[in-house]
């Protein structure tokens, strides 16, 4: 422990003294530390983080799909039956999301609630801020609320007194029994929770086709996820069976919560992981680099150590010692880097990644990056420790520079080649991400984004009880908002396009076909007579829906082309008539229904997600509560939000404007998470290309300096300087030449795990690898010049006087 103290402490000394040296060092280190540890913080909180739930291992999301498509949608006497006959579950509970308005305090605003059975909290485990949670007997009497602690700090000032109070909801008043611990955000972070009543109607077996709840499970003590699966894949071969129109073919089955949700941003993580992990190694060459360069001026300190006796174990142990005080400058530095990196990823990434906004540095992210610091102390260190303590102490002591000796020159190119293959492998990597967001931003949406306001409006059923009552406000309030000065024109859609939270589907049935469970199905979306024109969606064919399609008139659907392709493939499905599966509001006709359009395709869950097909109900046939309004305006559409309030209250003070964003931020969203992983890339990518480059300079500019005589001799017998830099470029050039050739093997290999991220370009698309190669000739062409320049102004003289 002694000689390691001694060790230490002379390390310390010999990094003082040079300043320079050391500030490069560990600036270099900081920053591959601080990255890596950054992005390890996100993956740590985001993926290896438990859940903050009673043993989460065991907490089970339900679902549910044919053919290979799953969602974790049930209907209700499914979920009963696969939850109570499967046998495998402790614990089960269902839920649904909603929004309602919230009035009496203050204005009125729109919230986002869970609707939960009586076993959900239980199930999850977790307990309260204050009060209790839902039970059994909230169920039956459904106006009972929990509060998010959120909801409890911004809208009641963390009242202790919260317990027992009344909030109205919709105008129907529930009354307080608890405020939820912070942890608490499942399912979608909502502002309460109340509970969800399931009606003998619900759990009929005539509903077994509306699939609307999801459900959570516990597994009991001793029983595997497989043997769960095996248990419910019984359960629903039994009930395809029983009720073969809406149940044959579909699969039931369960994975773990956590799992689902971070299924897609996953692969992201890791590869943003991976990619980090490469920017380190490079980090560390370049430093194995630097320090081949200072041992060159410490050989014949190495060799009369040597040949007093210390051996080869001891002098590596001091370089080592060395490299572990380099990296722990470099680990206090990346912690910083760290700190202040995580904070502008989350601050930068999107909300669809789950938990973002909790992720923080924690004491598995502080031992991280010491192991991380220790790791690379011992990578770096140990190349020159072997080159440099592998000479002999007869050629330390008389080598006349101090050289290292071919083997150093030898393994420093070998590292530069390893820096340049290692920053082809980031730079394919980013230019194949940037090449697929060019390619999807040049997706045509099927709408047009521009000058276009949406917002939500709800009504409530306590104050608008009827069809009649609920059509008549909506209409009133979109007519006005049409009469607004500055707006184009404004419409109304239960369904809005790149709305992550609507999933709406319905099956149908053609002229003469019966309701089975191979009945074709499309999304549906219920819309008023301007919608096309406001979001600028073309008409195909036949005409769009006018006031003819009122509540008295025949009823009518418009098609999207790819309905009209699937479902009427060569023939004209102008005048067929359908009939569809699901009645959206009680008491308004469902009968059979003509088609008077064909509209254009639209993107709705995503831009690199083909358009499915689509049918489109009038709104005065099918009057709904709960809407998004577009408006299309000839100005800015944020200047059109005080009229659109105003509008409404002249109607009805008590409904509120929620989820204000133009349209444009839709169709940004859906981008996002691309967008944040393609950016991060890019950057580990310049970061990469800008140390291999600098890996370059630096061993060119070595070289320059152990062959000055040689330099200065053919000055003298005649070469001209630019031969000199020709020389010089010539084997920069080559050491690109080298690791481009091995980065894009690997990059090949390396390309083929984004194909899932990728968007109309190949894991082998030429342009992409192309434009790396002449980017990585141009930077290393530009780091070999100046050492090179400077070879060729090397005095003869001066150079041939040099002992």
């Amino acid at each position: 422990m002694r000689s390691f103290s001694l060790d230490f402490r002379y390390a310390l000394r010999l990094l003082r003294r040079q300043p320079g040296f050391t500030a490069v060092a560990v600036a270099t280190l900081a920053l591959g530390i601080g990255a890596t540890t950054a992005v390890f913080t996100v993956v740590n909180g985001v993926l290896l983080r438990p859940l903050p739930y009673n043993d989460p291992e065991r907490i089970l999301l339900l679902l549910n799909g044919r053919n290979g498509r799953l969602s974790t949608s049930y209907s209700p006497p499914n979920y009963r039956d696969v939850t109570e006959q499967s046998s495998v579950f402790a614990e089960w509970a269902a839920f649904d999301g909603s929004s309602v308005n919230m009035t009496g305090q203050g204005d009125p605003q729109r919230l986002q609630t869970a609707e939960v059975t009586g076993h959900f909290f239980s199930l999850l485990g977790v307990g309260p801020r204050l009060g209790r949670y839902l039970q059994d007997s909230d169920i039956a009497n459904g106006q009972t609320l929990v509060l998010s602690e959120r909801l409890w700090r911004r809208q009641f000032g963390e009242r202790p007194d919260i317990v027992g109070a009344v909030v109205h909801l919709d105008g129907k008043p529930y009354e307080v029994v608890g405020v939820a611990a912070a942890d608490m955000t499942f399912p979608g972070d909502p502002d309460c929770w109340r509970p969800l009543m399931l009606t003998p109607k619900d759990l009929s077996d005539r509903s077994r086709g509306a699939q609307w709840i999801g459900g959570l499970a516990r597994l009991k003590p001793g029983v595997t996820l497989a043997q769960a699966n095996s248990a419910m894949g019984i359960v629903a071969e039994r009930l395809a069976r029983q009720f073969p129109n809406t149940n044959e073919g579909r699969s039931m089955s369960a994975t773990r919560l956590q799992e689902r949700l971070v299924r897609t941003i996953r692969p992201a993580l890791l590869m943003l992981l991976g990619a980090v992990l490469l920017v380190l190694l490079i980090a560390c060459v370049n430093v194995a680099n630097l320090l081949l360069a200072r041992a060159h001026a410490r050989s014949r300190e190495v060799a009369v150590r040597a040949a007093v006796g210390a051996g080869r174990g001891r002098l590596i142990r001091q370089f080592l010692v060395e490299s572990v005080a380099l990296g722990g400058a470099g680990a206090i530095g990346g912690i910083a880097v760290a700190w202040m990196a995580t904070r502008a990823l989350v601050a930068a990434g999107p909300a669809s990644i789950p938990r973002l906004a909790d992720v923080a540095m924690d004491t598995s992210v502080l031992t991280f990056a010491v192991a991380i610091a220790l790791a690379t102390s011992l990578l770096f260190g140990l190349v020159p420790a072997l080159t440099t303590t592998g000479a002999s102490a007869s050629h330390g002591i008389m080598g006349s520079r101090g050289s290292v000796g071919p083997a150093g020159s030898r393994v420093r190119r070998t590292l530069v080649i390893c820096e340049m293959a290692l920053a082809v492998v980031l730079l394919a990597g980013a230019g194949l991400l940037l090449r697929s967001y060019q390619r999807l931003s040049g997706v045509n949406p099927g709408f047009s984004a521009d000058h276009v306001l949406t917002f939500h409006v709800a009504l409530p059923e306590t104050k608008y009880p009827t069809a009649t009552a609920v059509h008549d406000m909506m209409s009133a309030y979109v007519e006005r908002l049409n009469n607004i000065p500055g707006v184009d024109t404004a419409a109304a859609v239960f369904g809005l396009p790149l709305d992550s939270d609507f999933n709406a589907s319905t099956s149908f049935t053609r002229n003469g076909e019966a309701d089975t469970a191979d009945s074709p199905s499309a999304g549906m979306r219920v819309v008023t007579p301007r919608y096309f024109a406001t979001l600028k969606i073309p008409l195909r064919a036949g005409r769009m829906f006018d006031a003819h399609d009122d509540s008295v008139g025949p009823e009518v659907v418009v098609i999207n082309e790819e309905a009209a392709r699937r479902y009427w493939p060569g023939t004209n499905p102008i005048g067929q008539q359908i009939k569809i599966g699901v009645s959206l509001v009680s008491g308004v006709r469902s009968g059979a229904k003509t088609i008077v359009g064909v509209v254009g395709d639209v993107k709705y869950g995503g831009l690199d997600i083909a358009a499915p097909p689509e049918i489109f109900l009038p709104y005065d046939q099918h009057p709904i509560d709960n809407l998004t309004v577009a408006v299309r305006t000839s100005g800015d559409p944020a200047a059109t939000v005080p009229a659109a309030r105003a509008a409404l209250a002249e109607l009805d003070r008590e409904v509120p404007l929620s989820d204000i964003k133009p349209m444009s931020d839709l169709v940004s969203r859906s981008m996002a998470e691309r967008r944040f992983t393609m950016l991060l890339l890019l950057s580990f990518a310049v970061v990469a290309l800008t140390l291999a480059a600098i890996g370059v300079y630096g061993v060119l500019a070595y070289v320059v300096g152990q062959r000055t005589q040689e330099i200065g001799l053919r000055l003298a017998i005649g070469a001209a300087p630019g031969d000199v830099v020709r020389l010089f470029m010539r084997e920069g050039v080559t050491l690109a030449v080298i690791g481009l050739g091995v980065g894009l093997l690997g990059a090949v290999a390396a390309a083929r795990a984004l194909a899932s991220m990728l968007y109309e370009v190949g894991s082998a698309d030429p342009v992409t690898f192309v434009v790396v190669a002449s980017v990585l000739g141009l930077a290393a062409l530009a780091a070999s010049y100046v050492p090179a320049r400077r070879a060729a102004r090397v005095d003869p003289m001066e150079a041939l006087r040099t002992e």
